[in-house]
């Protein structure tokens, strides 16, 4: 359905803010490679820069790309981190002012309870 290949999401969501609620987070693309991804989320629907100017159920761009969101932002956000940061994303927990996550954390956040070590 989409190609996901061009590696200009961040930036296409940095530049659509105003769209709506800006996620990032992991997907999987047709070849079954997963990486780092940006979306624009609004009222249950979702778009990218491979959709754009088409929007999708929410559950259903989840399904197809097996979307795991990590961090949302407002559009304000957005704008601050990058002139912040000099780049639009994805932005470290440290670059956005906020502790690292534990190692435990991580393990909770993802639902696999315990850490391995």
């Amino acid at each position: 359905m989409f190609n996901l290949t061009t590696g200009l999401c961040f930036e296409w969501a940095y530049r659509n803010a105003a769209l709506g609620e800006v996620v990032h987070g992991w997907v999987t693309n047709y070849l079954g490679r997963r990486f780092q991804h940006a979306w624009i989320e609004r009222d249950g629907e979702v778009t990218d820069e491979n959709l754009w100017p088409r929007w999708l159920p929410r559950g259903r761009y989840y399904e197809l790309l097996s979307a795991e969101p990590v961090d949302r932002y407002a559009e304000h956000e957005v704008l601050v981190y990058t002139l912040r940061t000099k780049h639009t994303g994805p932005w470290t927990r440290e670059e956005r002012g906020l502790k690292p996550r534990s190692p435990e954390e991580v393990a909770r956040r993802r639902g696999r309870g315990r850490v391995r070590r």
